[in-house]
């Protein structure tokens, strides 16, 4: 809500600049009650504050989660499985309607509406992260390691994540050429580095290197707490800029750029101060109530 209020002040109060130019009430429904994501049309997804369509995703795994988590001790390999299958359903239909990727609004439903955006297609990256939860929740305390071995884990951690981008386009481009262009977008978009990140998260989590030293500091905590922040409003920035580029006439790229980064964290630290901070302290102080 805060992200959308902002591009109505930043852009001349049309708040479309921001996303494909179609401004109608159904689309600001839609982005109020965070249901665009569901919505396989880009007008709708990408509507607006385009970025936002993954907080509407989000909230889909936020309400699904206390279905997920019960008895997931148990049953992680079921759930994992079942959200697996989830996807390959969707990546058939994407390939038996022909589905292409969103290039123009005039397309309609298309494979990055029901592959990319929709929540049924990322909630498999969900399920991977809870699985690394679970395992860290029942190695944490079997795990002891000296600085030197775990900044030298953790570096093998960051290193196979950075090796999994080229795994992963490798697979995608055998995918693609055995299964078809659908499969080969849901592991490009993000499930195929599933596993990769959640093993980086696991080993960081631990806190035994200087890498996560470094993440762990005072100011690697601030950054993480305006991070999500800084997402929602790095576009809504760049297109504020393009819409008033002529008060900067005259400005090197070096300067642009040191103005806008300050911009960005300033405002993005003032927005959680005001508004992030408070309401998730509001959530946690409503379901930390006594019942009566």
């Amino acid at each position: 809500m805060a992200a959308l209020a902002l591009c109505y002040l930043l852009l001349a109060g049309d708040p479309s600049l921001n996303g494909t130019g179609i401004d109608r009430l159904d689309l600001w429904l839609a982005n109020i009650l965070l249901i665009q994501a569901w919505i396989p049309y880009a007008e709708s997804f990408f509507g607006y504050n385009s970025v936002s369509w993954s907080i509407s995703t989000e909230v889909f795994f936020y309400a699904a989660f206390p279905v997920l988590i019960a008895g997931f001790a148990r049953k992680w390999l079921i759930k994992l499985a079942t959200v697996a299958l989830l996807s390959l359903a969707l990546i058939i239909i994407c390939l038996a309607t022909n589905l292409s990727v969103y290039t123009s609004l005039d397309q309609g439903v298309t494979l990055t509406g029901v592959l990319y955006i929709n929540p049924l297609a990322r909630i498999f990256e969900f399920v991977v992260g809870m699985c690394a939860a679970l395992l860290w929740r029942a190695t944490q305390s079997k795990v002891h390691v000296r600085p030197v071995a775990g900044t030298l884990i953790e570096s093998a951690a960051v290193a196979f994540l950075f090796y999994s981008f080229y795994a992963v386009a490798q697979l995608g481009a055998w995918v693609n050429a055995h299964v078809g262009f659908a499969g080969a977008q849901w592991l490009g978009q993000g499930s195929g580095m599933a596993v990769s990140f959640a093993a980086l998260i696991y080993v960081m989590a631990f806190q035994k290197g200087l890498w996560s030293s470094i993440i762990g500091s005072r100011i690697g905590v601030f950054l993480g707490e305006i991070s999500f922040m800084i997402y929602l409003i790095h576009y809504v920035l760049l297109r504020a800029y393009v819409l008033r580029s002529e008060w900067f006439a005259g400005w090197n790229g070096a300067a642009l750029l040191a103005f806008y980064l300050a911009v960005l964290f300033g405002l993005s630290w003032l927005l959680w101060l005001v508004v992030e901070k408070p309401m998730r302290k509001l959530i946690i102080d409503r379901f930390n109530q006594p019942s009566a």
